[in-house]
């Protein structure tokens, strides 16, 4: 026990303390700020998009997903999105990791932070090198869809323009090499979102209404799909040059009622 007095230490040796460590290593933090339920290869997801990432996931080109769900408490906020979508990357783009480490450390709240400081700190930073040296150059070499399903499942109005404002500054400020695709209902304040400030020239809107037809991207999938079984299948000679014929092809799309998943499915099995 020391007393109030005047302490005098002499001898010994002493080490200096330069740095704290308190709480989890950093990826576990950036884990635990993640919502997995919102990976698109996690149980209730909706046909279009889940069908979509599931295609891009095996042509190598699906960076991220993130599913909204307005019944589930880890993914009807907005607060999950950015740590979510940067624990894929950091899972899915080389060195990354290790770049977003080093500012969840340097920087703890980070998820505290606005949608636009995570976007900066978390997606832009830790790419920077990787931008520089070419790794984005070639569009088939590397994943760059982040997929956002779901938008207006997200419980707050302003966090659903914010999420859309937020993206759209970042691509435009810090030209960002990643194609987002959002997937929504068309709510008044969103379709406004997407039709004032920066998001006109950077966006390409497509309606799932009665003026879309789908039979055309059902039967263009079906084709591409078939040609790459028959420049790929070991046993290629062997497959007639007309294969398959055309009226299967529109059997097909007939079956597929508008339906792109059953297409999908069919070209799965």
């Amino acid at each position: 026990m020391f007393s109030r007095s005047n302490l005098n230490v002499l001898g010994g040796s002493f080490t200096q303390v330069t740095e704290l460590h308190s709480g989890p290593p950093a990826f576990e933090r950036l884990q635990q700020a993640t919502a997995s339920a919102a990976f698109h290869n996690s149980n209730g997801k909706s046909a279009i998009a889940q069908s979509i990432a599931e295609l891009c996931d095996a042509a190598n080109i699906l960076l991220a997903t993130f599913f909204f769900s307005r019944s589930d408490h880890t993914r009807n906020r907005g607060d999950a999105l950015i740590p979510t979508l940067a624990y894929q990357l950091a899972s899915n783009i080389p060195g990354a990791r290790a770049r977003i480490e080093k500012i969840v450390d340097r920087d703890p709240l980070i998820f505290k932070r606005s949608l636009d400081a995570q976007i900066k700190s978390l997606l832009v930073d830790p790419i920077q090198d990787l931008v520089a040296s070419g790794y984005f150059n070639d569009p088939s070499s590397s994943p760059r869809l982040i997929i956002i399903d779901g938008l207006d499942e997200c419980q707050d109005f302003r966090v659903q323009h914010q999420i859309i404002e937020s993206i759209a500054h970042a691509l435009q400020q810090h030209h960002l090499p990643f194609i987002f695709l959002i997937v929504s209902r068309p709510e008044q304040h969103i379709s406004y979102s997407f039709n004032s400030g920066r998001l006109p020239e950077l966006r390409i809107s497509l309606a799932l209404d009665n003026s879309f037809h789908p039979d055309d991207d059902i039967r263009l999938f079906l084709q591409d799909s078939f040609l790459r079984i028959k420049n790929t299948h070991p046993k290629m000679h062997y497959i007639p040059a007309d294969w398959p014929l055309s009226d299967v092809i529109e059997s097909l799309v007939e079956k597929a009622s508008a339906q792109f998943i059953y297409a999908a499915t069919v070209m799965r099995y």
